[in-house]
């Protein structure tokens, strides 16, 4: 009886529209927190793809492009 029963659920429609719906939930919420992951590795690390933000202080800073160092320009 239980064999006839699950013969007939799977030619069923409606069997097969549910199990698409739960496997594609099931993924899209796997790609959901991969993304996540993903985004929390960038906050953490900063973004590779991205130019480097990095905010210099007053020593660091390269000189204009329209001035020449002199002679007695310091080098570190």
């Amino acid at each position: 009886m239980a064999a006839l029963d699950l013969s007939k659920l799977v030619k069923e429609k409606k069997f097969w529209v549910a199990s698409f719906l739960v496997a594609w939930a099931a993924a899209l919420q796997g790609h959901m927190m991969w993304l996540q992951r993903q985004d929390a590795f960038k906050d953490k690390f900063g973004d590779p793809q991205a130019p480097n933000n990095k905010v210099l202080t007053e020593t660091e800073k390269p000189p204009p492009k329209n001035e020449q160092l002199t002679e007695d320009a310091e080098f570190r």
